[in-house]
């Protein structure tokens, strides 16, 4: 399984962002994330039609 983070902003003081992750499904980036980062940010999860990534 691979999962990408070909695009990522925040905002200046860095208290919001936003991440198009590039993964096999939704699922997939969700496990990844929420073992990383879960404990320390509160995510939301989307599937995205995106123009430009494979």
């Amino acid at each position: 399984m691979t999962v990408e983070l070909p695009i990522h902003s925040a905002t200046p003081d860095h208290r919001a962002g936003v991440c198009i992750w590039q993964g096999e499904s939704v699922e997939a980036v969700r496990d990844l994330v929420e073992g990383v980062v879960g404990p320390y940010s509160t995510n939301e999860y989307f599937e995205l039609d995106v123009d430009g990534l494979p």
